[in-house]
């Protein structure tokens, strides 16, 4: 619940990818609003950051977001979707 929140993903990433040990695992919960209900992004969203409620969040797709840890070297090997329908 973090990637969503930075302003540059690929460098964060890379940084990550960097920090980890050999063998190691990054495991990443992020939502992705670009695959949600455009309201939420278009609408919802800044509104909130208007009035000082919501910070900067990166409006990524799914399949953006794993071009992004593969571009930093990471290998996908396991990608979950918990979508509120179904």
């Amino acid at each position: 619940n973090y990637l969503h929140l930075v302003r540059n993903v690929p460098d964060t990433l890379r940084s990550i990818h960097v920090l980890l040990k050999p063998g190691g695992l990054f495991i990443s919960k992020t939502p992705c609003l670009g695959d949600m209900n455009p309201l939420i992004r278009l609408v919802l969203l800044p509104a909130m950051q208007l009035i000082g409620k919501a910070p900067h969040v990166s409006s990524l797709g799914a399949s953006e977001l794993k071009r992004l840890i593969v571009g930093a070297g990471f290998d996908v090997l396991v990608r979950e979707s918990h979508a509120s329908k179904g």
